[in-house]
């Protein structure tokens, strides 16, 4: 009996050590589902779908993309405006994310059926507000970016993964984000 789940164990080791070792150089895509958590003056919370597309050079290092159109919501939010001639009022408005790319470089740590992963790189995004009877303002800001997360391999070309990271380090527009991601790899 000890030697059958000493058998079944070692398969196991070589079977996940198998399949790091097919995951050598390869390409992937991939969509997330993002929580966005933006502060551009006024804080506010949408979400985001994102693609994104890379290259792993080996198991442990490699270069992704992503980029995303228009946020799925909007947040509305209270904004205080205060003047010396009109003195100090408070308006609705609404937060919107108008756009965000990236590039990242990924630092991955393969274990068997999970990768543990780190990214850190270059994004630039666009939020807009709006406020009702005045108008709306957009804002543009570029920094770096980075966050850590965790990956399970459904299948060899199948990742589930979840992140948490600072996805925008602006000087004007900061954008923090839970992510959840499908990747597929060929």
């Amino acid at each position: 009996m000890f030697n059958r789940l000493s058998l079944i164990i070692a398969a196991l080791l070589v079977a996940s050590t198998a399949t790091a070792a097919d995951r050598q150089d390869s390409s992937y895509i991939g969509l997330q589902a993002n929580q966005l958590d933006l502060d551009f003056g006024q804080e506010a919370t949408v979400s985001m779908l994102t693609a994104s597309m890379g290259y792993r050079f080996n198991p442990y290092i490699a270069l992704e993309v992503r980029g995303g159109l228009g946020s799925m919501d909007s947040d509305d939010i209270n904004v205080e405006i205060t003047d010396s001639d009109l003195g100090h009022f408070e308006l609705e408005g609404e937060v919107s994310l108008n756009w965000l790319v990236g590039g990242y470089a990924v630092a991955t740590l393969p274990l068997g059926p999970v990768d543990l992963y780190s990214y850190a790189g270059w994004s630039k995004a666009e939020a807009k507000l709006e406020v009702e009877d005045l108008g709306s303002v957009t804002d543009s800001d570029a920094g770096p970016g980075y966050g850590l997360g965790v990956g399970f391999r459904a299948t060899d070309n199948l990742r589930l993964g979840a992140e948490y990271g600072r996805l925008l380090a602006g000087s004007d527009l900061d954008l923090d984000a839970a992510t959840l991601r499908l990747d597929w790899f060929f």
